[in-house]
C-alpha cells in the first residue's frame, strides 16, 4: 500500500526540510531563502503591511521558505527593516540549537546612546 492510501504521509508537503512553511512549490534546482519577520508591522505604512502579507508573514518570529527570485527580493527590499533573510541551512542550524532570530541591530541602539540623549539611560 502506498502512504496516501493508508492516510499517512511520510512528510508534510507544505513544510520544507528545515520545518519552515513553503511559500510556493520549488522548481528543479531553484535556490531558496528563509524570510523571518523580526519587527512588528504596527505603525508601518499600509504598503509595508501589504508586502508582509504578500510574503506570507503576519507575526514576529514567523518564517517562510520562499524561492530566491528577483520579484521576491524586490518585495523584501521594501520591508528590509522588518524582516531577516537567511539561507535554509543556516535557519535549520539556528532552530536545532534553540536560537531565535531577533532584530539585533535595533536592540543595541538604545545602549549605544550618549548619556545626555533624551529618553536614554
Amino acid at each position: 500500500m502506498s502512504p496516501a492510501s493508508t492516510g499517512k504521509e511520510s512528510s508534510n508537503p507544505k513544510r520544507s526540510e528545515t520545518g519552515v512553511r513553503i511559500g510556493s512549490p520549488a522548481l528543479a534546482g531553484e535556490s531558496r531563502i528563509v524570510v523571518t519577520q523580526v519587527r512588528s508591522e504596527i505603525g508601518s505604512k499600509p504598503k509595508h503591511k501589504g508586502a508582509l502579507r504578500a510574503l506570507g508573514l503576519g507575526r514576529i518570529g514567523q518564517a517562510r521558505d520562499l524561492p530566491d527570485r528577483p520579484e521576491i527580493r524586490g518585495v523584501i527590499s521594501g520591508v528590509a527593516h522588518l524582516v531577516a533573510v537567511q539561507d535554509p541551512k543556516e535557519h535549520a542550524n539556528m532552530v536545532a540549537q534553540g536560537k531565535r532570530l531577533s532584530g539585533e541591530k535595533y536592540s543595541s541602539a538604545k545602549q549605544n546612546r550618549p548619556s545626555g540623549y533624551p529618553g536614554g539611560k
